[in-house]
């Protein structure tokens, strides 16, 4: 999945094959999705984001990232009966066009938001200029 692709699953919401987690979500509250996809063989569930404003927050700090990955995984493996296989993207690359594109906002917009995610440690930026892009953790 590409980054704008991402972008576009987040900015659409949550509906029958996408469910939007927060990072802090409890093995409990993400093993729900994770059995209805298991049991349909489709859907995707994106970590980080807050499913009502779609705003992504992701993992601040490595601790952070570690506490959600482990949430993850015991979801899959202590409240899913049979163990739900699970599998994540590592870096997603996107554009501040892509962005702008799906979010609908204009380049300054774009460009503070997504420096805020930088900022924030979400994401990280790679290369310069026209090609400046952002690789979500």
């Amino acid at each position: 999945m590409t980054g704008k692709e991402l972008l576009k699953l987040i900015n659409r919401g949550e509906n029958q094959t996408v469910s939007l987690k927060s990072l802090k979500a409890k093995p409990s509250v993400l093993s729900r999705p994770m059995v209805s996809f298991s049991n349909t063989g489709d859907g995707v569930i994106v970590i980080g984001v807050d499913d009502k404003t779609r705003k992504v927050y992701g993992a601040k700090t490595t601790k952070q990232k570690e506490e959600g990955l482990d949430n993850i995984h015991k979801a899959s493996k202590q409240c899913c009966q049979p163990n739900v296989d699970i599998s994540m993207i590592e870096e997603i690359k996107t554009s501040n066009r892509a962005y702008r594109e799906i979010f609908r906002v204009s380049a300054a917009t774009a460009k503070r938001e997504l420096g805020d995610l930088v900022e924030k440690g979400i994401c990280r930026t790679a290369g310069a200029g026209r090609s400046l892009h952002y690789i979500l953790k």
